[in-house]
């Protein structure tokens, strides 16, 4: 009877053995096909995260909107001028949306957390040009809207892309479009860990052995990636502070209920504006982005520091160099110009804009 019972439990262990020994050699192999497909995918997103930056700055160079000249004519001399940068960019936005509809509609991050939630994780090729095209337009002539969100997208098109050429699993494609988006999101703010962070919590809210690694090595990918391509440079030069006495807590805990605050007014100005458009504006979605354009560019006239992602601007506010009246009105003028800017038409990201408004409060 000992006997038996000691056969049982040894033919038990060995099975119990086999099994962990077959899926660690799964995981293995898992692990091994998709870190090189990883570091594939970091060079490309970040690559083309960086191309996407390229093509923002050339359209800037061409509508000059920040400097607000129009073929080298002095702003000083013709400030009405300035108006036609946005609405020229979203004359080109409305021609676009009506000779590629489809292509168009596929634009934003919402979409690429569906594609990987509900869609196997594919995501349609021609988002990358369609993305690229019509971001850098609205963000280069001037628009309030943000580079990030369609960085995110383009590096998740290029990695569902690679999946779907490979004609890889659907656990693949997903870990995959979150390597895109990782290593985009971590080419364009020049920080690896902000692109794995973003990836795993906001793409793919998961966690795992499986997609913790290979998101690692595409971010870190795009990162060295983008510093061969830009320089290893960062995005803002934050100063050093020093927490003096912990009494300070009390009012950065009342800073994150205020931007908390200011965060649901800017989410309700975003739908209530893109709701106008479409319900109340009784005209062709060919001319709204033209309309929002002059709309933000007429306030740009008074208030400059509203066009394009602001980042030049958020660098005076972070450094101490701007007044707290022109900090309190940039709050709630970057939230109207933001939302008029994406809810008539115009294509870009609010990560951006969004930092921007959490730097002025």
């Amino acid at each position: 009877m000992r006997s038996f019972v000691r056969l049982q439990i040894n033919n038990t262990m060995a099975t119990l053995t086999d099994h962990i020994r077959d899926k660690f050699r799964n995981v293995l192999m898992f692990d091994q096909n998709m870190l090189i497909l990883a570091a594939l995918l970091g060079f490309l997103a970040g690559f083309a995260s960086t191309f996407f930056r390229w093509m923002i700055e050339f359209f800037e160079s061409i509508f000059s909107a920040k400097g607000f000249s129009l073929a080298g004519i002095p702003p000083q001399a013709y400030p009405f001028l300035l108006p036609l940068m946005p609405m020229i960019g979203g004359c080109l936005i409305g021609l676009i949306c009506k000779y590629f509809p489809n292509a168009v509609k596929e634009n934003g991050v919402h979409k690429v957390m569906y594609a990987v939630a509900l869609n196997d994780g594919k995501v349609r090729k021609r988002t990358i040009a369609s993305c690229a095209v019509t971001s850098s337009i609205t963000i280069g002539s001037g628009g309030s809207a943000g580079r990030e969100g369609p960085t995110v997208q383009i590096g998740a098109a290029v990695g569902s892309t690679i999946g779907q050429l490979l004609h890889l699993s659907t656990e693949r494609m997903r870990v995959l479009v979150g390597c895109g988006a990782a290593a985009g999101i971590a080419a364009s703010f020049n920080a690896p860990l902000a692109g794995v962070l973003f990836a795993l919590e906001i793409i793919l809210g998961d966690f795992t052995i499986h997609t913790f690694s290979p998101i690692i090595i595409a971010s870190v990918i795009g990162t060295v990636t983008g510093r061969a391509l830009e320089g290893n440079e960062v995005t803002f030069n934050v100063p050093v502070h020093e927490l003096v006495h912990p009494a300070e807590i009390i009012f950065y805990l009342a800073l994150g209920m205020l931007c908390g605050i200011v965060a649901r007014l800017f989410t309700f100005m975003y739908f209530y504006v893109q709701q106008v458009f479409e319900e109340k504006f009784s005209m062709p979605d060919l001319y709204k982005p033209a309309i929002g354009g002059l709309i933000v560019g007429i306030i740009s006239i008074f208030i400059p520091q509203i066009l394009g992602n602001g980042y030049d601007v958020m660098e005076q506010a972070l450094t101490g160099q701007m007044f707290w009246g022109l900090a309190f009105l940039l709050v709630f003028m970057k939230i109207i110009c933001t939302s008029i800017t994406l809810g008539s038409g115009g294509m870009g990201g609010v990560f951006a804009p969004s930092l921007f408004i959490g730097a002025m409060v």
